[in-house]
């Protein structure tokens, strides 16, 4: 699998685990990754970017990000959808 079993992560521990980059593949700063913007902005982001598997490669991906709401609108967490670019 592209990357494995994954438990819930905080911020940290995702970004640790899958090293956010840009499309040449430098670090991203957290506050650029669509994920965590999600979380502080409480808005959906979208942007191209690279992600360590855990197989260690390095691929590119479209991601798009979504804060989650429950009752009272209070937020939970966020979601992350992505696909490989082509």
């Amino acid at each position: 699998p592209l990357l494995g079993a994954i438990p819930p992560l905080n911020e940290a521990d995702w970004l640790a685990a899958f090293q956010p980059g840009d499309e040449a593949g430098h670090e991203l700063a957290p506050d650029v990754v669509p994920l965590v913007l999600a979380l502080r902005e409480e808005r959906a982001v979208h942007a191209p970017l690279t992600i360590a598997g855990v197989d260690g490669v390095r691929r590119a991906i479209q991601a798009t990000s979504l804060p989650l709401r429950g009752q009272g609108g209070r937020l939970l967490g966020a979601i992350a959808l992505f696909w490989p670019s082509e």
